[in-house]
């Protein structure tokens, strides 16, 4: 399992002592863990999580991971009722076609 420590971290424009800071670690702790030197019990991963800003999923590199338009977009469908969820599937798929043209 890859870990999107480093990328998340240059992201918010952190460097790894801004991050140490943060977490309360060393500087050398941040760039082993960011090497992959490190298996991460989950509660250092939820300080990761906590400083970012995300949830811990989104620590983990793959197809899961969302950008943050996706994740505003999944955010406002979760409230909506399903007839309403229908409705924008379909608008998606409709805007998916059109630019498939």
């Amino acid at each position: 399992m890859r870990l999107r420590l480093k990328e998340l971290r240059e992201a918010a424009d952190w460097s790894p002592a801004d991050l140490s800071r943060k977490l309360g670690c060393a500087h050398s702790t941040i760039t082993r863990r960011e090497d992959g030197e490190h298996d991460l019990k989950l509660s250092v991963l939820q300080e990761y999580a906590e400083a970012f800003g995300v949830p811990i999923v989104d620590l983990i590199e793959g197809p899961h991971v969302l950008d943050e338009t996706e994740r505003l977009i999944l955010e406002e469908v979760r409230k909506m009722r399903p007839r309403r969820k229908q409705a924008v599937l379909n608008t998606i798929r409709s805007i998916a076609d059109i630019d498939a043209a």
